[in-house]
């Protein structure tokens, strides 16, 4: 039987920004781009699996950054090995804490609207769910009465 390896979700998020950095260093985007995107990137995996949290009095764009921050620190050296490249992806870290630091007002910006995205799209979601559950009903009970 083949065990897999269970990773927390810091290792998760750094292993996948590792090959996710890897795919936009072979692209044609430059620092600046590969920064952008990065941000989106650990704000669709904040919204994805830590959004449902709630943190008091803390901004978005801090837990954004203290996410990043926590997946650095506490990953342990068997991660690091696993990476392809540790020194792009703590590069990368620098300049996505730069870039929330320097554009602050646009980093807020962006978040908001990738937010707002991601609940209208949850919304989406649940109402096809009501409407097929619903559509299910209405057959059961047609079919009932034809019995």
């Amino acid at each position: 039987m083949i065990q897999k390896k269970c990773y927390t979700q810091e290792e998760n998020l750094l292993l996948l920004l590792d090959k996710f950095i890897y795919q936009l260093r072979r692209s044609d985007l430059n620092e600046y781009q590969i920064t952008k995107k990065i941000y989106l990137f650990c704000i669709g995996y904040y919204l994805k699996y830590e959004g449902n949290f709630k943190h008091n009095g803390i901004g978005d764009i801090d837990i954004i950054i203290s996410i990043l921050t926590r997946a650095i620190a506490n990953s342990g050296s068997y991660i690091h090995k696993l990476m392809g490249n540790q020194i792009d992806v703590i590069y990368f870290y620098k300049l996505v804490v730069q870039y929330v630091i320097s554009e602050a007002q646009e980093a807020k910006q962006v978040f908001l609207e990738f937010r707002a995205q991601h609940e209208r799209s949850l919304l989406n979601q649940q109402v096809i769910i009501t409407k097929s559950k619903k559509g299910r009903r209405n057959f059961q009970s047609k079919v009932s009465k034809y019995r």
